[in-house]
């Protein structure tokens, strides 16, 4: 179970398997145990850096999508940022514990 996009035509996918949560960035799958993610907008770029304690082990800088440019908070009850950035999700899950363990799992 599991979320896909494409950011800078390339595919990405949020996704639980064997119990770990999974970030695939193009062809690199990355185990998402122990790491920590920022997401920064300034003008209309993002920079998502994930970190396994000091090391960086994966970065993308790229023009936020249109729909979230003219996205403002409260506009509508029914959506929030991250509905149109799959990798501002991925930053909101693993900075909050309890969604973390609840993110993909059934039941």
């Amino acid at each position: 179970m599991g979320l896909y996009s494409e950011h800078w035509a390339e595919p990405v996918a949020f996704y639980r398997w064997e119990g770990g949560l999974r970030l695939r960035l193009g062809d690199e799958v990355i185990g998402l145990a122990g790491c920590a993610a920022t997401w920064e907008v300034h003008a209309e770029r993002a920079l998502f850096r994930l970190k396994r304690g000091d090391q960086l082990v994966a970065a993308r800088a790229y023009t936020i999508h249109a729909d979230l440019q003219q996205f403002r908070n409260g506009d509508t009850p029914f959506a929030e940022a991250e509905d149109f950035d799959l990798l501002l999700l991925v930053t909101n899950v693993l900075g909050d514990a309890g969604r973390r363990e609840r993110v993909f799992r059934s039941g």
